[in-house]
């Protein structure tokens, strides 16, 4: 909690052993505290109504080509702002309540595994080449790197659609793609 500087204290990461013993807790640091591998182009569709939450169905789940979709590029540190996206002059922060949709196309030179990084406000729905790899109804604030996901690229453009939940005030997502060989790449769509 003292990397966080909560209630202003904080000795440094570089003086808290935890994250400096080799283990899950020093990748995560390691990962977290660069913008290496963040998506950063996008395509996005909403807002749609919140329904039935993550377990409700809109167009672009079904057919990608049926919506309107916006391209975006998020800032430096990878976080997509939905409210910046959707927001009219007229609206308020806090009455954004529905489902955002973002997608991107990722390019692999082979089959291989890697990991995805999700940080999330709210809950989200991730589909890889159409098959459901997350989905966590959650009220939080997005932090990047809360979930790590073991994937399978398949060699050539791989599919990947990010459906995420606001239920009010701010609304985003991080996501990052780890991989050691730097071969694996986002399409500018």
């Amino acid at each position: 909690m003292e990397i966080f500087k909560l209630k202003g204290h904080s000795r440094g990461a570089e003086n808290i052993a935890a994250l400096n013993r080799p283990g899950p807790l020093q990748e995560w640091w390691e990962v977290h505290q660069s913008t290496e591998g963040m998506i950063r182009d996008w395509m996005v569709s909403g807002p749609f109504p919140f329904d039935e939450g993550l377990d409700g169905i809109h167009p672009p789940e079904t057919e990608l080509n049926t919506v309107t979709w916006q391209k975006i590029k998020t800032d430096p540190k990878g976080y997509l702002n939905f409210v910046s996206v959707f927001s009219r002059d007229d609206a308020a922060t806090g009455d954004m309540i529905g489902m955002a949709y973002a997608y991107t196309e990722i390019i692999s030179p082979d089959d291989r595994e890697i990991t995805l990084t999700l940080g999330s406000n709210d809950g989200a729905k991730i589909w890889l080449n159409g098959e459901i790899i997350y989905n966590v109804h959650v009220g939080r604030s997005a932090i990047a790197d809360q979930v790590f996901l073991k994937v399978h690229l398949k060699k050539g453009t791989n599919k990947l659609l990010a459906k995420v939940e606001n239920q009010g005030a701010n609304w985003g997502l991080y996501m990052r793609i780890v991989d050691k060989t730097n071969s694996v790449n986002v399409n500018e769509l």
